[in-house]
């Protein structure tokens, strides 16, 4: 397992606990292999620090889901 997915199971505490983290790991590599969004995120988080010197990531939640 990843750090990132480490992290995640890290983050959600109690919760964590119960998700089993071959399922994490899996989701997980879904969304970097087929989620158009997370793709383009990580290309712009791969670039080189120099190239976006004045640039921040910032993500926000509105609390809505989709259904």
């Amino acid at each position: 397992m990843d750090a990132q997915a480490i992290a995640r199971l890290a983050a959600l505490g109690a919760t964590g606990a119960t998700l089993h983290q071959p399922i994490l790991a899996g989701l997980q590599q879904m969304l970097h292999d087929h989620n158009t969004f997370v793709q383009r995120f990580k290309q712009v988080m791969d670039m080189p620090a120099h190239d976006l010197p004045q640039w921040e990531v910032v993500i926000r939640v509105n609390g809505n889901v989709d259904k």
